[in-house]
């Protein structure tokens, strides 16, 4: 079953993403901060750690990187695939700071998160 927007016709293949896609639209968000509005608690965590530090309360136990939801953990366990990918050359150097990455999609959000570019 495919889940349509009305708004703006965008598809959905579970009616949890239609749900918060539509969430998005209607401005309906559980979770509130710094006058900005997540629909999810995971996008709610990850605002507090990045924006106010508050501590990451989950660490990678190959190599340490701290994560602010159990989801982000699993996500960079599976991509890292902790087959010694930690040890993997970082090709994708931001040219802001000093910061280097394997994928240039993570080179990205870097720039878009950190440099605003």
């Amino acid at each position: 079953m495919t889940f349509v927007c009305e708004i703006c016709a965008n598809t959905f293949k579970s009616d949890r993403g239609f749900k918060l896609h539509d969430k998005r639209h209607r401005g309906t968000g559980r979770f509130a901060c710094c006058e900005k509005t997540f629909y999810t608690k995971q996008a709610f965590n990850r605002h507090r750690c990045s924006i106010h530090g508050v501590e990451k309360p989950f660490p990678c136990e190959q190599c340490g990187k701290k994560f602010s939801t159990k989801d982000d953990l699993n996500r960079h366990v599976r991509r890292e695939a902790h087959l010694d990918n930690h040890n993997v050359e970082k090709n994708f150097a931001c040219d802001m700071c000093e910061k280097r990455y394997r994928h240039r999609s993570s080179l990205s959000k870097h720039r878009s998160a950190k440099h605003r570019a």
